[in-house]
């Protein structure tokens, strides 16, 4: 399993502890067989992001993380799994908001798009809290704590 993260512009944040706690966690968890999986990372700008989010999910605003999984049907011979699509823009205002350090924000939403990209929800209490402990391993995994 390998995350591909897209380099951030001005900012400087390592993103080399959260790949390989997705990547550990990938592996633990056992999502498929297959190891050879790829997520791509990218973070669109706002005009972008809300396109996106208005084209994907009928949501006409800026939303901090898209996530689309091709897990369902990959062939054999693919390797993209899924791809996750962050905005810087709503990333930092959500960190200052919650009062995180926008690394860990973009751990977070990190994490958070790939368990959807492998499976995971949240539509219910019980798959939020789920859900939640699992986004809290990976990021224990990178010795980060956030507010939600």
């Amino acid at each position: 399993m390998k995350l591909n993260i897209e380099t951030l512009k001005d900012i400087q944040i390592d993103t080399n502890p959260v790949a390989k706690a997705v990547k550990q966690h990938f592996a633990s968890t056992r999502q498929t067989g297959r190891q050879d999986l790829e997520i791509d990372v990218h973070f669109p700008d706002q005009t972008q992001m809300i396109e996106l989010n208005k084209t994907y999910r009928d949501k006409d605003y800026l939303t901090d993380v898209l996530s689309f999984s091709y897990m369902d049907n990959l062939l054999e011979h693919e390797n993209l799994a899924g791809e996750i699509f962050i905005s810087l823009q709503k990333a930092e205002q959500q960190a200052e908001q919650k009062g995180n350090d926008l690394g860990a924000e973009i751990y977070y939403l990190i994490a958070h798009g790939y368990l959807h990209i492998t499976g995971y929800l949240h539509d219910t209490d019980q798959q939020e809290k789920t859900m939640n402990a699992q986004e809290d391993a990976i990021l224990k995994m990178c010795n980060t704590i956030i507010n939600r």
